[in-house]
């Protein structure tokens, strides 16, 4: 458990003993695809470490259904939130695939990082790198048109999950036209007809559990606004 805690980047700079302390405090929960990890409105007892598979973030609407928020990949941390503040869970956190994920208790790890200075650092820039993308995303949503959000978000996901196949980058999760038109802010019709019109051009095709980047080059250039 301490080898596999000290490949993620925030407890590089942890001495052995500390790192030790942090696997006596740690799990590993196995997820099947579907399987809720946590649910909104549940204490948050731990922090998150995906280390493998692909996870999505769900909020619960007033009108009775779930939207995702973001999908996680390998080696990604996920709702942070609730380790620094003593408020419930933001979101649920859901299987897209058969994943495993590392559980580390939340009090330890707040005791650890507050005694090691280059942690709180590493967890600072985590968080920062995080709210970057958060402020791209509210800017997207707030000017950007829909074939340049769902570019954007196909480019995101062709980084995070993506594989490369040749030219090609295959995204190995299945998203509903619902999904993609929740990941973009936009309405079900339009992300029907947005991806439709992107398949007639020969840049994305999707089937039944995967969607494939077939021209890159013109995805970038349509996320340039092009």
């Amino acid at each position: 458990m301490k080898d596999l805690i000290k490949k993620y980047d925030i407890f590089q700079s942890l001495s052995p003993s500390d790192l030790s302390i942090l696997a006596r405090a740690a799990m590993m929960k196995e997820l099947k695809k579907g399987e809720y990890l946590c649910h909104e409105g549940e204490k948050a007892t731990h922090l998150y470490l995906l280390t493998q598979g692909k996870l999505k973030v769900v909020k619960h609407t007033s009108f009775g259904k779930d939207v995702i928020l973001d999908i996680y990949a390998k080696g990604e941390m996920f709702l942070m939130e609730g380790v620094f503040d003593a408020e419930p869970q933001p979101a649920s956190a859901v299987a897209a695939e058969d994943s495993m994920v590392l559980l580390i208790e939340k009090r330890t790890f707040v005791r650890v990082m507050d005694q090691n200075p280059m942690m709180t650092r590493a967890v600072l820039s985590e968080m920062a790198h995080k709210m970057r993308g958060l402020t791209d995303q509210i800017t997207d949503l707030s000017v950007g048109k829909v074939d340049y959000r769902i570019a954007n978000l196909m480019l995101k996901l062709g980084h995070k999950i993506g594989e490369e196949e040749g030219d090609q980058v295959k995204l190995n999760i299945h998203l509903s036209r619902q999904d993609i038109a929740d990941l973009t802010g936009t309405t079900i019709e339009t992300a029907i007809r947005t991806m439709s019109r992107l398949a007639k051009q020969e840049v994305v095709k999707t089937t039944k559990d995967s969607i494939l980047i077939l021209d890159r080059h013109r995805l970038e250039d349509i996320a340039a606004g092009f």
